[in-house]
């Protein structure tokens, strides 16, 4: 086909002075100081007019089934327009690039600028959260919905353009459609919530001066003493505390871990039509959670060269990831551990001389649940290269909220048996005197413990009120003693000089 485009090359000239077309009707037409670099429109016209302006009645946006009125300026005896219709005003009611050409009495041509006409793009509204869709408990994920009018969310807020939400759940948003009646409903936004109970504990009585092994129910429990930040006392369910005087507060947090689920993604294999493509083209995919892209699968079809090929990951416009890989007839499973985080972005191999599918396919793609292929560089019916991905959640540590685990002390603290240790002289150099008032219900121990938590000494007590502990052969320092039995247990702290 001849284009009626014709292309002239200047040098280092800037403009043309002057420009002569003789028309096969004889007509000729005369341009002067054309700047360079830029195309014309001349029509057949012995003497060219200033160009006229085009006014638009109303939006170049238009919905199907409506028209805008492009008008002409009046004073011309002929209208001819791009769409080969004629007169002052036309009437648009598809999508298109519109001009006219305007000759006066005299015949001479005058142009008008060229005005877009486009259909709205009726688009289903989106939810986007940059941290994903899964938080742990007690924290807050914020859904952003796509601009529109008369938001309007299933959680019932109204007017916002994001939520912030703190519950496991199906999402959605709606926003007033622009060329019919009522709204437009999103696809779910799927929200994960990971529980992270806070450990239960009971409120703890002792005698001023004791030590008690602190137990509570939860999930790897570390120890502070205060309710945010503070020192880490311990790790575990238990903890021992020093010797209280008076009431005091500790507290403990549960650590949980979820591992990362491994997630497919893409289309699974190249079932359908397709072959090697004589032009190199990717594929584009969204996400709304991080993820690493472990693996894909390619092809290689009989004859393909076997060279080397790079896979790319691109996000728009910047190379976020690149890897080489040998490949050999057939399939081949190229291992890529691309971090991937939320945006939009593409896959390529620039190489190409891989299979692809062409013909009707079933975009969009879901990549786990984490996101989605959307369409290819040549658009939805082709289906570049990448096949059967394999993709690993991030792992999470979710942190409790701190329990708060209460000793009181009092000065004459007895158990429900009216038991009550006593031990003196304390401190000592080496020889402790122990006494235990009320009854024991039967056979008892003692154990001691040094500071950190190490037993040094242990012995049975049968029916014993008193006896005497010797730390001769022990370091000076810190020590725990604990008397229990089936249904009591006391602490002391000892200190040897």
């Amino acid at each position: 086909m001849n284009s009626l485009t014709v292309h002239f090359g200047l040098g280092q000239n800037e403009q043309v002075d002057s420009l002569k077309i003789r028309w096969p009707s004889g007509t000729v037409t005369v341009l002067h100081d054309l700047p360079a670099d830029s195309t014309y429109v001349v029509p057949e016209a012995s003497c060219l007019l200033p160009p006229a302006a085009l006014t638009v009645s109303g939006s170049t946006d238009i919905c199907p089934g409506d028209t805008v009125e492009l008008l002409a300026p009046a004073g011309f005896s002929n209208y001819a327009w791009s769409n080969n219709q004629t007169g002052q005003a036309l009437q648009v009611g598809n999508e298109g690039r519109f001009f006219a050409i305007l000759t006066d009495s005299l015949g001479c041509v005058a142009l008008t600028q060229s005005i877009e006409i486009q259909f709205v793009d009726e688009n289903v509204p989106t939810i986007f959260a940059p941290a994903g869709n899964t938080v742990c408990q007690g924290d807050t994920l914020v859904l952003t919905a796509s601009s529109g009018e008369n938001y309007t969310w299933s959680d019932g807020t109204t007017g916002a353009p994001s939520i912030a939400v703190t519950e496991s759940g199906s999402y959605t948003v709606a926003l007033d459609a622009l060329c019919s009646q009522g709204q437009i409903v999103s696809a779910p936004f799927e929200v994960t919530v990971l529980q992270a109970p806070a450990p239960t504990a009971d409120v703890v009585t002792i005698g001023a001066g004791d030590s008690i092994l602190l137990t509570v129910s939860g999930e790897n429990c570390h120890w502070y003493d205060q309710s945010t930040g503070g020192n880490l006392l311990a790790t575990g369910p238990s903890f021992q505390t020093p010797p209280l005087e008076s009431d005091t507060t500790f507290y403990v947090e549960s650590h949980f871990f979820y591992p990362g689920e491994i997630q497919q993604g893409g289309k699974p294999d190249t079932t359908g039509l397709g072959g090697i493509s004589t032009q190199t083209g990717f594929l584009y995919f969204k996400t709304w959670s991080p993820f690493t892209l472990l693996s894909v699968t390619v092809y290689v079809p009989p004859g393909a060269p076997l060279n080397n090929r790079f896979v790319q990951l691109w996000s728009p416009d910047t190379l976020l990831a690149v890897k080489q890989f040998p490949v050999q007839t057939g399939q081949n499973v190229l291992d890529l551990d691309f971090e991937v985080p939320v945006g939009a972005f593409t896959l390529r191999c620039q190489q190409g001389n891989l299979f692809r599918n062409s013909g009707p396919l079933d975009y969009p793609y879901p990549i786990g649940d984490a996101g989605e292929i959307t369409t290819s560089s040549f658009g939805e019916n082709y289906y570049y290269y990448f096949y059967d991905w394999q993709i690993h959640r991030p792992d999470f540590e979710c942190l409790s909220e701190r329990a708060v685990v209460h000793v009181s002390v009092t000065d004459t603290y007895e158990e429900a048996n009216g038991l009550v240790l006593t031990v003196f002289p304390n401190p000592s150099g080496e020889l402790f005197f122990v006494e235990i008032k009320g009854s024991t219900g039967g056979t008892s121990l003692f154990r001691l413990l040094d500071a950190g938590g190490r037993e040094v000494r242990t012995q049975a007590l049968d029916h014993v009120s008193s006896f005497q502990l010797d730390l001769d052969r022990l370091p000076a320092g810190f020590y725990i003693l604990q008397v229990f039995g089936d249904h009591f247990f006391k602490t002391k702290a000892l200190v040897k000089r």
